[in-house]
């Protein structure tokens, strides 16, 4: 802060700057140089510490320490422009951070600490345009001055003193700049907020359940216990606020708040809780109905004209409906009935079937045996008549051999025999 705007120079070579704080390059030799002449408007008491100090560090050599004067003096100087720019910091976040609440918050749903945080845009921007102001209104108060040499402002007591008192300024300029917390509405953002969302959601609550019922109208009704009043921003064919009293007697609406009970009523005309017209409409029939939350009612919901004769329309409609599907059902459950007979029938005679197949199947799974065995023993035949034919033809040549060599030994025999002579040899 001390170092923003034009008077940042003078109030630095009078007062020396807290840690973290940047001034001219001047401000040092400045100070030193304009000390003397400054000093006469504080009053003759600031030119005395000064000397007695300069004649103090001349004759010892060492800078000398500061008086609880001087100090006491730069605690002032440093804490004063402070609290001015306190009270504008905090009052200027206030109040824009309450407008963008307000305003941004509302329609965009921008949360409080966002708009806080807005609203410390503008706060900066204005310690910016009006420090140096607010410096040069601290330079007009004719504050009595500390007198420090340049030696006396790098001390360190100096240093701690200045930045104390700075930032005790700070926090009181805060503490009285928060005084604004007392003019403004703090709910009354918050208000609009819940007031925004309660509207978008009652409008499509009412909205859809007007279709669905086939009503022509539907209105929901607020209760404000504070203003003893229903109030309404959601009612078709009105595009004002509606607000009337929460009294029983002042309109069925009210009645049904008090009594937590349904009112259907199909001629509000004959009824001696009706007050008279809505608005601008004049509605035949009625149904109210309260909208009850942890045992307190918290709106009501009203419903004008047409209830009832779309409720015996859909009535007839139903019952016609149900006869009708009282019919089908008959004669489907006639149609299931049948088909479960032939069903059943059908059921029988493949159960016979069944019995008969199984019959055959054993039949011919015993036939299946008795061929298996014929098989065998027509395999066993085969095998022996095979190895027969198997010596046959491996002793083939060797038997023609021999029944080759038998005939050639009959055929000799037959030769010796033909040409013996039996007879006479018997004779002899």
């Amino acid at each position: 802060w001390v170092g923003r705007g034009a008077g940042a120079g003078r109030l630095a070579a009078l007062v020396p700057l807290p840690r973290g704080f940047c001034a001219p390059a001047a401000s040092s030799s400045s100070a030193s140089a304009s000390s003397p002449a400054t000093a006469a408007p504080g009053g003759g008491a600031t030119a005395e510490p000064r000397a007695e100090a300069k004649t103090a560090a001349g004759e010892a050599g060492e800078v000398p320490r500061p008086t609880p004067l001087q100090l006491r003096r730069l605690w002032i100087n440093s804490a004063v422009p402070f609290v001015g720019f306190g009270i504008v910091d905090q009052s200027v976040l206030i109040y824009a951070g309450d407008a963008i609440d307000a305003t941004l918050g509302v329609s965009l749903g921008l949360p409080t600490l966002g708009a806080a945080a807005c609203g410390q845009i503008f706060s900066d921007t204005s310690g910016v345009l009006f420090g140096g102001t607010i410096e040069a209104l601290a330079l007009k108060l004719g504050l009595p001055l500390p007198g420090f040499t340049e030696a006396q402002q790098r001390l360190g007591i100096v240093k701690r003193v200045s930045t104390f008192g700075s930032v005790c300024g700070v926090i009181v300029g805060c503490l009285i700049g928060m005084c604004n917390l007392f003019v403004v509405d703090l709910h009354a953002a918050e208000r609009a907020k819940r007031a925004e969302e309660l509207k978008t959601i009652m409008k499509t609550v009412m909205e859809d359940g007007r279709k669905v019922l086939g009503c022509a109208r539907a209105t929901l009704w607020i209760v404000d216990e504070e203003k003893l009043e229903l109030w309404s921003s959601i009612a078709h064919g009105e595009n004002q606020i509606l607000r009337i009293p929460s009294d029983e007697k002042s309109s069925i609406a009210g009645w049904v708040y008090h009594h937590r009970e349904l009112a259907n009523i199909p001629d509000v005309t004959k009824d001696p809780r009706w007050c008279g017209k809505l608005g601008e409409w004049r509605p035949e029939s009625m149904i109210c109905a309260p909208v009850i939350v942890k045992d307190k009612v918290v709106a009501v919901i009203q419903l004008l004209d047409k209830i009832m004769q779309d409720a015996a329309r859909d009535e007839a409609e139903l019952l016609k409906t149900e006869q009708g599907a009282q019919s089908a059902y008959e004669s489907m459950a006639k149609s299931t009935n049948e088909a479960i007979e032939v069903d059943q029938t059908a059921v029988v005679d493949k159960t016979k079937l069944m019995e008969e197949a199984s019959a055959e199947k054993s039949e011919t799974a015993a036939a299946l045996l008795v061929n298996e065995g014929e098989l065998a023993k027509l395999d066993e035949t085969l095998n022996g008549m095979h190895l027969d034919c198997d010596w046959l033809l491996k002793y083939f040549d060797v038997r023609q051999q021999a029944r080759q060599e038998e005939i050639e030994a009959i055929a000799q025999a037959k030769a010796i025999l033909s040409g013996a002579d039996f007879g006479t040899q018997d004779e002899v």
